[in-house]
C-alpha cells in the first residue's frame, strides 16, 4: 500500500511472494489497517513499513518469513499489537534507528538474530509495553 491509501485487510493469507508479504510505504499513507491475516513463507520480510507510514498492525500470524517478521525502516511507526511473530529469518520485530513504533502484547518468539533487545536495531527506538520475548 502507498501513498493516500486508505485499507482496512482482514483475514488474508498472504504467502509465497518474492518479496515482502506486505509493503506499507510513505507518510501519506492513512488508515491502513491489517488484522487477523496470516503472513507467511514469504521472500523477504513478513510486513515491511516504511518512508513515514503508520499503521495499524492487530492479531496477525506472521511466521516463516526469509526476513524479519515485522521490519520498520525509513521513518516507519506503526502500532503493533497481539501479533503472533515466530520462525522468521531475522529478528521478530525490527525497528531501525529514528523510527518509533508502538509495540504491545506481541507474542514473540523462535525467530533468527532475537537476542533479547525485543527486536529494536536501536535501545530507543519504538516504545514497549509488556513485550514478551523468547526463543
Amino acid at each position: 500500500l502507498r501513498g493516500g491509501a486508505t485499507a482496512v485487510l482482514r483475514a488474508n493469507h498472504v504467502s509465497g511472494n518474492g518479496g515482502a508479504g506486505f509493503l506499507i510505504a510513505g507518510s501519506e499513507t492513512v488508515e491502513v489497517v491489517l488484522v487477523e491475516n496470516e503472513v507467511h513463507s514469504n521472500g523477504a520480510e513478513g510486513v515491511l513499513v516504511s518512508g513515514g507510514a503508520d499503521p495499524l498492525l492487530q492479531k496477525n500470524g506472521i511466521r516463516d518469513n526469509a526476513a524479519a517478521g515485522i521490519r520498520i525502516t525509513a521513518g516507519g511507526r506503526g502500532r503493533l499489537l497481539r501479533n503472533r511473530i515466530e520462525r522468521n529469518g531475522a529478528r521478530g520485530l525490527w525497528a531501525d534507528e529514528g523510527c518509533a513504533p508502538v509495540r504491545g502484547l506481541n507474542y514473540v518468539q523462535a525467530n533468527a538474530g532475537d537476542d533479547g533487545t525485543e527486536g529494536s536495531a536501536d535501545a530507543e527506538g519504538g516504545k514497549l509495553e509488556r513485550e514478551r520475548a523468547e526463543r
